[in-house]
C-alpha cells in the first residue's frame, strides 16, 4: 500500500511538473502569446528523463517549430506528459538493439499537427509494481485529445507501441463576453 501511495504521489507530481513546465515556457517567451511546440517537447522529455530510473534510456525527440496558443499548448503539454510516461512505463528491451522512446511532431502545410510517441517492445525494463495503473492517465489523454479537437490512434507492431494524435493548429480565440 505504501509503494502504491508513493507511485500515485509521483504521478501527481509529474502532472503538476508538466503544467509548471508549460507556464515556465509561456512566461519566458518574448511575445508571451504563443509557445514553441518543439521547445515544449524538449523540455517535457527532459523533465521525464530526469524522473526515469532506467539506465541508458534516452527519450529521442524530433519536432518542427510549431507555434501554439495557450488554448492548445496546455492540453498538448499535459497529453505529452501522460503519453511519454506511458511510453517509458511500457518500454521494453528488444531482442536486438537498444530500448527506445521517441517523440516526433510535424506540422503539415495545411496546419495539421501530427504527434507520434513510440516505444520499443521486449523484456520490460520496469518492475511489475511500476506497471500497475488505475487508468487515470488514459482517461486524461482522451480528455486532452478532445480539448485539441483531435483524433488519437494506437498501433502495436511486432517491435513497438505507437501512439498518434492529429489536430489542427488554431489561432487565438478570445473569450466571448455578454456585453455588447
Amino acid at each position: 500500500a505504501r509503494v502504491q501511495l508513493m507511485l500515485n504521489t509521483q504521478r501527481m507530481q509529474r502532472r503538476v511538473r508538466g503544467l509548471a513546465t508549460l507556464h515556465r515556457t509561456l512566461y519566458t517567451t518574448v511575445d508571451q502569446t504563443t509557445i514553441n511546440g518543439r521547445d515544449m517537447i524538449l523540455t517535457v522529455a527532459e523533465d521525464i528523463s530526469h524522473l526515469v530510473s532506467i539506465r541508458g534510456l534516452k527519450i529521442e525527440t524530433e519536432a518542427d517549430p510549431v507555434n501554439l496558443f495557450p488554448d492548445q499548448a496546455v492540453p498538448l503539454s499535459m497529453l505529452l506528459s501522460e503519453a511519454l510516461t506511458n511510453a517509458v512505463k511500457y518500454v521494453g528491451k528488444p531482442a536486438t538493439g537498444p530500448a527506445y522512446v521517441r517523440v516526433q511532431m510535424q506540422m503539415t502545410e495545411d496546419g495539421e499537427v501530427n504527434l507520434t510517441i513510440s516505444n520499443s517492445k521486449g523484456r520490460f525494463l520496469q518492475t511489475t509494481d511500476d506497471l500497475e495503473s488505475g487508468g487515470l492517465g488514459t482517461r486524461l489523454m482522451r480528455a486532452f485529445v478532445r480539448q485539441l479537437d483531435g483524433e488519437q490512434t494506437v498501433e502495436e507492431t511486432d517491435d513497438a507501441y505507437i501512439y498518434r494524435v492529429q489536430f489542427q493548429a488554431k489561432g487565438f480565440e478570445p473569450e466571448q463576453t455578454d456585453t455588447p
